[in-house]
């Protein structure tokens, strides 16, 4: 028997491949209704606290042995002797990543306000804009004390900036 068949064979043991049917469906169905079968089975397959479904084991098998079997055939490499392991830690990995829920609106609510300085200090707060990403940009800003009242502003013109400049420019 060559080697990828008896170690696709072994393997079928390792993970228990193939659908959880009879011996006899697996011995008796034609190659193509076994690989449907197994290909669209809503069975779990469960391995310690995790599962995923058993048609994405099943198709992950098929393609690291079909891999697996060229890598040996074209670049001389020996057979994986974890491909099992490996199996099964990309069709968690899968399941983990593609078909885990994801909460889809996260937004957090803050409340977005101006604190005042401490007593005897003052703050600046600026602002900068671009009408276009560059494009005609401005800024400004204002000192308030720490009561909130207005010291003293200003605002100028900067000319064509991207709004990162502009807002480095309005300091």
């Amino acid at each position: 028997m060559p080697l990828d068949v008896t170690m696709a064979m072994n393997l079928r043991w390792t993970l228990k491949l193939g659908k959880r049917t009879s011996d006899s469906f697996f011995f008796s169905a034609s190659l193509q209704d076994w690989l449907i079968a197994n290909a669209n089975s809503q069975a779990m397959h469960h391995q310690g606290p995790g599962q995923c479904p058993w048609y994405q084991v099943f198709l992950f098998a098929i393609w690291l042995i079909w891999k697996g079997r060229n890598q040996c055939l074209f670049n001389n490499k020996n057979p994986n002797p974890n491909i099992a392991k490996e199996i099964l830690d990309r069709a968690f990995e899968f399941t983990h990543c593609a078909c885990t829920t994801l909460v889809k609106n996260r937004r957090i609510l803050m409340s977005i306000r101006w604190e005042k300085p401490c007593s005897g200090w003052l703050k600046l707060n600026t602002d900068g804009l671009s009408l276009g990403n560059p494009g005609l940009a401005g800024g400004g800003g204002l000192i308030r004390d720490e009561n909130g009242d207005w010291v003293v502003g200003f605002a100028r013109k900067i000319g064509i900036a991207n709004s990162f400049m502009a807002e480095l420019w309005a300091l």
